[in-house]
């Protein structure tokens, strides 16, 4: 995140030199992916202090951005193979509930007052060819760090692929890796097959 907020000139302007929540939707984006991993260092150990960094940087995540929650769900998604896999205990799952109860008063109060519309937030309707059109905007349009962008995730899926065929040696730490480089790329195609397939309008 840091590597690519000092690169992309694009990210620098929008999130830097505007008078919006970006700046904070970059820097709790920046912290929930730092105290993220330093849980997971911890393993089944993490500490108290740990989990309420986290916390609280999910809390104001989650009201920075829409995308902000959407990286929430979908830490909370990663933590579920985790579960299951018996990686983290279930206290890991506290900075998730924690982020999600916050917004519990402007969901209910965005349901008093009708509006829960995102039609005027979106442009027009993507179409396929939008998803690298959009990872080439996120880079500031400069094709060596978009080569290394598509690298770094192509790499961490074929790392995935041969940690399951060795049988899963290595595979908390591999998914990790795999689930963070595809993020971007995930959250784009999502929003297309949305805005494109499911609710054109919006």
């Amino acid at each position: 995140m840091a590597a690519l907020s000092c690169i992309s000139s694009v990210i620098m302007q929008k999130c830097g030199l505007t008078f919006r929540v970006h700046a904070f939707w970059l820097l709790f984006t920046a912290l929930t992916l730092w105290f993220y991993i330093e849980r997971m260092k911890e393993g089944k150990s993490e500490t108290v202090k740990t989990l309420v960094l986290l916390s609280v940087s999910e809390i104001f995540l989650a009201y920075s951005h829409y995308f902000g929650c959407l990286t929430i769900i979908y830490l909370f998604l990663m933590d579920l193979v985790f579960f299951f896999r018996k990686a983290v205990r279930k206290r890991a799952f506290i900075p998730h509930i924690a982020a999600g109860g916050s917004l519990l008063p402007w969901f209910l109060l965005m349901l008093s007052k009708r509006t829960m519309v995102l039609s005027e937030f979106w442009p027009k309707t993507p179409t396929f060819e939008s998803i690298p059109k959009a990872l080439r905007y996120l880079v500031s349009k400069d094709e060596a760090v978009y080569i290394l962008f598509i690298l770094a995730m192509l790499l961490s899926f074929l790392k995935l692929l041969d940690s399951i065929f060795r049988g899963y040696k290595d595979f908390d730490e591999v998914f990790l890796r795999f689930g963070l480089a595809f993020m971007p790329i995930i959250f784009i195609t999502l929003d297309y097959i949305y805005s494109a397939h499911i609710n054109t309008k919006s």
